[in-house]
């Protein structure tokens, strides 16, 4: 294979993931149920319990696990407090 069709099928997939992400994204913030968001819970659900596998090796444990999501929010909650207090970032 050619590096420009390599390139090319890069590119391809590149563009159908983000599209699929943002749908997914989409999706999940409207909490609207379909296949994607099973998909991303199948994936979560096995990263997690892989990740748990990892860290017990290690001799770590966690008590909870939070996505982007909830530090987006927790963010974007402190940033609403500081321009109430006109505090600069």
């Amino acid at each position: 294979m050619s590096a420009q069709l390599i390139l090319l099928v890069f590119h391809l997939c590149r563009k159908k993931a983000l599209e699929l992400s943002a749908s997914l994204e989409k999706a999940l913030e409207e909490g609207k149920e379909c296949d994607l968001v099973e998909a991303w819970r199948k994936v979560r659900e096995l990263t997690i319990r892989e990740l748990e596998r990892t860290y017990e090796r290690l001799g770590i444990k966690f008590d909870e696990y939070h996505g982007e999501a909830m530090y987006r929010e927790v963010a974007q909650s402190h940033s609403g407090q500081r321009r109430r207090l006109s505090l600069r970032p």
